[in-house]
Parts: structure tokens; C-alpha cells; sequence
């Protein structure tokens, strides 16, 4: 069994099953099952009562969208992506790789 796999609790005929991550919605086999960040299903009271600190908040998502702004400038980098050390094909990094007409 690899680091990121284990024992199936849901379904004692599978094998194995990939750890992923949680989500608020979900299509598939277990799309009604709450599951913790460890990888346990939990009941629908426990995950009420934790989904604050194991979801992203409507204040962590600002906080994020917050951080990306657009950059349209030639030669400049958005504050969340660092500058390359080279261009591409060892171009500078000002080239006009893209052409709006």
C-alpha cells in the first residue's frame, strides 16, 4: 500500500481507495460522506462543527483573491508568481512574447 493510500472503511470490497482531499461537493461514490483532513468519515454534527477550521472561510478566499492582482505591464511579474532567471529560449525578460493588436 503506497504513503498516500488506505484501507477502504466505507467499503470492505475495495481494496484501497487514494487519499483526497476534502470538499464541499463532490460527484462520485462518496459524495454523501463527510471526511476529515486525516481521512476518517466523520457524522454530519462533527463536520458542522468543524468545517470552520478544515474549509476555507469566505475570509480566507478574499484574503487570497486579495493577494492576486492583474498585471498586464510588459517586463512585470504579479506579486504571487516570482520573476523567471532567464527568458524564454534565453530571451530577455521584457520581450513582447505576445501580441495584442
Amino acid at each position: 500500500m503506497g504513503p498516500r493510500q488506505k484501507p477502504c472503511p466505507l467499503n470492505p470490497d475495495a481494496r484501497m481507495y487514494p487519499r483526497i482531499p476534502i470538499a464541499e461537493s463532490m460527484i462520485g461514490t462518496l459524495s454523501g460522506v463527510r471526511i476529515a483532513p486525516d481521512g476518517r468519515p466523520v457524522s454530519q454534527e462533527e463536520w458542522s462543527a468543524k468545517v470552520g477550521q478544515w474549509m476555507p472561510t469566505a475570509e480566507d478566499r478574499a484574503y487570497v483573491a486579495g493577494l492576486m492582482g492583474r498585471v498586464t505591464d510588459q517586463g512585470q511579474y504579479a506579486n504571487w508568481i516570482s520573476a523567471p532567471l532567464s527568458g524564454i529560449n534565453k530571451q530577455p525578460l521584457d520581450i513582447e512574447y505576445v501580441r495584442f493588436n
